[in-house]
């Protein structure tokens, strides 16, 4: 369900990106584009260079900011989308290959009824036939 929740969402946000995009490059008729060359014997700073480029085209900081919000959400999106698969393949492997391993897991997750403590002991009992065999235990108050 996560996993088919994040492809929606993901396809949904690649579809705004691309519809942003239409609508700012190929749809806006009065786009021009101009090159202005002006050599000058002195230094000028960085800032001021970049102070007068944004005045003078407003909408390139916009696009800056949104793509870097863009980037930033896909990347948390992939990541979140990686972390999901990955534990759910880790899962998957110790059903299957590490028995004892998924027993401890799941155990952990859901603890054995009829306890008196919350806290479960696991302790390996050595089997000539099952050496990976665990068993879970609890302590138990007792009544002297």
């Amino acid at each position: 369900m996560l996993i088919t929740l994040l492809f929606i969402t993901w396809f949904l946000i690649t579809l705004l990106i691309l519809l942003i995009t239409l609508t700012v490059f190929f749809l806006k008729e009065t786009y021009i584009f101009k090159i202005h060359l002006e050599l000058v014997n002195q230094v000028t700073p960085l800032a001021t260079v970049t102070l007068t480029v944004v005045d003078e085209h407003p909408q390139l900081l916009l696009l800056a900011l949104l793509g870097f919000f863009l980037t930033t959400l896909l990347s948390i999106l992939a990541l979140a989308l990686i972390v999901s698969l990955s534990l759910h393949l880790i899962i998957k492997h110790l059903e299957r290959e590490h028995q004892w391993a998924f027993n401890i897991a799941a155990t952990a997750q859901c603890p054995l009824p009829h306890t008196t403590t919350t806290l479960p002991i696991i302790a390996a009992n050595w089997d000539s036939n099952n050496p990976t065999q665990v068993y879970f235990e609890y302590i138990r108050e007792h009544q002297d």
